[in-house]
């Protein structure tokens, strides 16, 4: 599993850019969608790994989210904005994670989700780095850390993780 896109997403944040259709459609069996924004740069832009029949704004489902202003880049467990969070992710992700809003002040938008994982991505020239708390994550962390959300996201959604 490649995370050329996440490199790609980043990169692309900078630039002013709303063009999509470079972006895969599907990312480990679910479909891929990627928004930099409507007309203009949206403040938050993101990146969802999603079952294909789960609607963006009245669902659930792993995103990472972009707070270009903190530099921030949040793997989440997503909740569409018009979506009763209740009806979501797993009881212990409510009881055990930090809400968007909580981790970051502000958050323009989708602070009802929950943190899994942030970033502090770094981009130099044609390369980005990704640090979390000044250390520098390899390819391999962030990888694992989006194939095992997917795959708690799968089991949520009942769909079938065999290989």
């Amino acid at each position: 599993m490649s995370l050329g896109f996440l490199y790609d997403f980043v990169k692309q944040a900078g630039t002013g850019s709303l063009k999509t259709k470079n972006y895969p459609k599907e990312f480990s069996d679910l479909t891929m969608r990627v928004s930099f924004g409507m007309g203009t740069q949206s403040k938050v832009q993101w990146v969802q790994v999603v079952s294909p029949d789960m609607p963006t704004t009245n669902g659930y489902y792993p995103v990472y989210l972009f707070y270009k202003e903190q530099n921030t880049l949040i793997l989440a467990y997503g909740i569409g904005e018009n979506f009763d969070s209740s009806e979501s992710w797993e009881p212990e992700i409510h009881s055990t994670k930090q809400r968007i809003d909580e981790f970051l002040d502000n958050p323009f938008r989708y602070g009802n989700s929950y943190v899994c994982n942030h970033y502090e991505p770094k981009v130099e020239g044609d390369s980005v780095k990704y640090l979390r708390d000044g250390q520098e994550l390899n390819n391999e962390v962030m990888t694992q850390e989006l194939e095992s959300l997917i795959q708690f996201y799968k089991a949520c959604m009942d769909i079938d993780v065999s290989d």
